[in-house]
């Protein structure tokens, strides 16, 4: 039987989305992997000096964060969310770099209300980029409380398009990738209405499949009477076949309370169908279960990677799991632990390792932490950015001989977005 939504008020559902935003999640997660977990080799962190890029928002915003960073050609372009005023709220935050990580050019897009960036992609067309997130700004044709935001700007960053979908409640997106000749996105929604064609109960898992030009072509939702989010999505090749693998959290299915949740994966084929669905879940003992809670995926060579942080009981940990597209009976995780909270937010794939970023604290204090991950030989090897500095990093990408990394740190009292980079020899 479906259960009606609960109904928030304005206020409460916008702190809510200010937590939820920092920790780029939305939902504690709870799902389990099988017996073949390892825990890390490095007792300490390792200390890495050899950064060469090193950008901080200086502007007069009152708080900024760069949640993404994309290798160009040229260079690479950040985006993430400024929060100015307010009266100005938060707007969409651009940062567009050359090779040597000189800034090219910087944007605030947004409306007369709040406006997040949660990820970019090049243009189908390579004319420009496409950025997903979530508004709230009527000037976008909002239908709700907050609608998901597409947004095509050009090369000098300059809007070309926006596209809103939604309701008349909440939705949002975090990740977008290309599909089928158009682009697919993910995240949640919360009511049955206008562009949401199916509601299971609270806020579920949110799939859209549009077209190169922001055109909704279908959209699909997943989940039960409580709440579902998914964080994530991927391609996976089958043969000439494009599928669309989803992944996010939900706690309709274990028991409906707060501190049960398992992690989904759901197929779909081009059309939106549902070619299959599982959770990963193992419990500790028959009363109780693992929790996870997802951040990022990647597809490669049939596998999925995914990363997040987890709670084992006693503390929380990061997490890297390996996981076969269509079961969970093989699925492997390494723990990425110091004996501190731990959280891994993203992950990059390069030939044989596994790059990640996220934070760790140690007494009070948050670290921007990265490190590398071999799974064959399943070391780990963690490094905090900075010693001296409050932040979290919530991206990590690779160029040439560095990797880079966006995120947040505490700068004369208030938050800023920043990107460095790292040289791995």
């Amino acid at each position: 039987m479906k259960t009606k939504p609960r109904k928030k008020s304005k206020n409460s559902k916008k702190i809510l989305f200010f937590v939820l935003f920092l920790a780029l999640t939305s939902a504690t997660v709870y799902f389990g992997i099988n017996s073949q977990t390892k825990t890390s080799e490095n007792s300490n962190y390792e200390s890495r000096k050899t950064i060469q890029i090193s950008y901080l928002d200086r502007s007069s915003s009152k708080e900024s964060r760069l949640v993404k960073v994309l290798p160009l050609e040229d260079g690479f372009i950040a985006v993430g969310s400024s929060y100015s005023s307010k009266e100005k709220l938060f707007d969409i935050y651009l940062t567009k770099f050359g090779r040597d990580g000189e800034v090219n050019w910087e944007k605030r897009i947004g409306g007369s209300d709040d406006d997040y960036g949660f990820d970019i992609i090049e243009s189908i067309e390579k004319d420009g980029f496409v950025i997903v997130g979530t508004t709230r700004s009527k000037e976008y044709k909002t239908k709700g409380s907050y609608d998901v935001l597409v947004m095509k700007i050009n090369n000098s960053g300059e809007l070309v398009w926006v596209s809103t979908f939604g309701g008349k409640d909440w939705e949002r997106a975090y990740k977008i990738v290309y599909f089928d000749g158009g682009y697919a996105l993910v995240g949640d929604s919360y009511l049955k209405d206008g562009d949401v064609s199916q509601n299971f109960g609270e806020h579920d898992f949110w799939a859209l499949k549009i077209t190169k030009d922001g055109r909704l072509i279908w959209d699909k939702s997943f989940g039960g009477s409580g709440w579902d989010r998914a964080y994530a999505c991927d391609i996976l090749k089958d043969g000439e076949n494009e599928i669309l693998v989803v992944v996010g959290s939900t706690n309709s299915f274990k028991g409906k309370t707060e501190l049960i949740y398992d992690t989904y994966i759901i197929l779909y084929d081009k059309n939106g169908e549902q070619l299959s669905n599982f959770s990963l879940s193992q419990k500790i003992n028959k009363n109780s279960y693992l929790s996870y809670w997802p951040t990022d995926m990647k597809i490669k060579d049939g596998k999925i990677y995914l990363s997040g942080y987890l709670f084992n009981g006693k503390v929380e940990n990061g997490f890297i799991a390996i996981v076969d597209p269509y079961s969970n009976d093989d699925a492997i995780l390494k723990e990425i632990s110091n004996n501190n909270t731990t959280r891994v937010n993203s992950i990059f794939l390069d030939v044989k390792t596994l790059y990640f970023v996220g934070y760790s604290e140690e007494n009070g204090m948050k670290k921007p932490l990265y490190g590398q991950f071999e799974p064959e030989s399943g070391v780990v090897k963690m490094f905090i950015l900075s010693e001296e500095e409050y932040g979290i990093g919530f991206n990590i990408s690779k160029i040439p001989d560095n990797l880079l990394i966006s995120g947040a740190k505490l700068n004369s009292g208030s938050l800023k977005g920043f990107v460095k980079s790292v040289i791995f020899k």
